[in-house]
């Protein structure tokens, strides 16, 4: 039984390797020629390409709702309230901080109108007395698109001083 039991055993080992051999020594088939390999490799690049830069707008701008819409009637009175609030500037502006508020407002606006030349924010106060900043486009004349008006607060936002890092005079 036991001579019974290696031939058995022989047999399938020999099996296996006659298998394993067959396998390795099969001509394979090639699937792709190196050239329709590249050609496709191409194709899909330019595809990827396409749709990576068809929505390269919202890939490279910040991704959050827009802030709510304001009537131009609201813009006015909230300039209105804000100007006769505000407190007189003196100072020599060295430059100005935009809200991250703002320039989501701004990303807005350029997704709706993309022929934009630039944006506008207005400081004012809405009819609680808080205040609030009117983000709006500027069309190549350099005037306000005045189809579309945002609303955005302005926590870190303003002329600089006095918003202003306080290692200003390094630069």
């Amino acid at each position: 039984m036991s001579e019974n039991y290696e031939n058995n055993i022989n047999l399938h080992e020999n099996r296996e390797l006659s298998l394993t051999l067959k396998f390795f020594s099969m001509e394979k088939k090639q699937i792709l020629s190196p050239v329709t390999a590249v050609l496709l490799g191409i194709v899909l690049g330019v595809v990827i390409t396409f749709f990576v830069l068809r929505s390269a707008p919202t890939l490279l701008l910040i991704s959050k709702p827009c802030p709510p819409t304001l009537t131009e009637q609201q813009v006015g009175s909230y300039m209105h309230t804000f100007h006769t609030t505000a407190k007189l500037y003196q100072d020599t502006i060295k430059g100005l901080n935009v809200d991250l508020l703002q320039f989501n407002a701004m990303n807005c606006l350029f997704d709706k109108n993309p022929k934009l030349a630039g944006f506008r924010v207005y400081f004012g106060k809405d009819g609680n007395g808080r205040s609030t900043s009117m983000v709006v486009g500027i069309d190549n004349s350099g005037n306000d698109d005045r189809t579309l008006f945002y609303s955005a607060s302005y926590r870190f936002s303003g002329p600089c001083p006095p918003i202003c890092d306080t290692n200003i005079g390094t630069y």
